[in-house]
């Protein structure tokens, strides 16, 4: 440990890197659900040197249907949820969850209530900043492809910020033959 943080380098191990070991804080709230250290650096993102000090945790929640069951995404439906931010955020990983919720009608035998249903849903998020409005891809992604899971968030290969003011709107896509309840969570940082 050092300070309030852990120092990794991509250049120990043994690994032949460009250039000289560089240390890099980081945040032991990143890296619980990895084993070994040599498996941590594979995962290393890019620019991971944040500020150790004035950064705030903090989730950006999309709730589909959890909190409030008129939210839930019908089968091949799709629903948008938008967030305007009050202060600076700093997103450096996703996580997402969906199931069946209990009573839902189930047309098909695959999907039982309360069940993962895997791929369930594509999604996307929409930045607007200032007037103008932007994918952060340029299409939807499943959320095999584009989420991880509160055990194991997938960490952004950059942090992404999204300044005050902004609106980060999240659409997400039903691809089960049942109505799912669905929340994405950005996690991060606000300062």
């Amino acid at each position: 440990m050092h300070g309030n943080y852990l120092i990794f380098s991509r250049g120990g191990m043994g690994r032949n890197f460009r250039g000289p070991a560089k240390p890099y804080p980081v945040s032991p709230f990143l890296f619980p659900q990895y084993s070994a250290l040599d498996l941590n650096a594979r995962f290393l993102p890019d620019d991971i040197e944040l500020p150790t000090h004035g950064l705030t945790t903090q989730f950006l929640n999309f709730d589909f249907g959890f909190a409030t069951p008129a939210l839930q995404i019908g089968a091949m439906d799709s629903q948008y949820f938008p967030l305007t931010l009050g202060g600076n955020f700093l997103a450096i990983a996703i996580m997402g969850v969906s199931d069946v919720p209990p009573g839902a009608t189930i047309p098909s035998a695959g999907a039982i209530s309360g069940q993962q249903v895997d791929p369930a849903f594509l999604l996307n998020f929409q930045q607007t900043h200032e007037g103008n409005t932007w994918q952060w891809s340029n299409k939807p992604l499943s959320n095999r492809e584009a989420c991880g899971t509160g055990e194991n968030p997938l960490l952004f290969k950059r942090p992404i910020l999204i300044p005050a003011g902004d609106t980060l709107a999240c659409t997400v896509q039903n691809m089960a033959n049942a109505t799912l309840r669905v929340q994405i969570a950005l996690m991060g940082a606000a300062f």
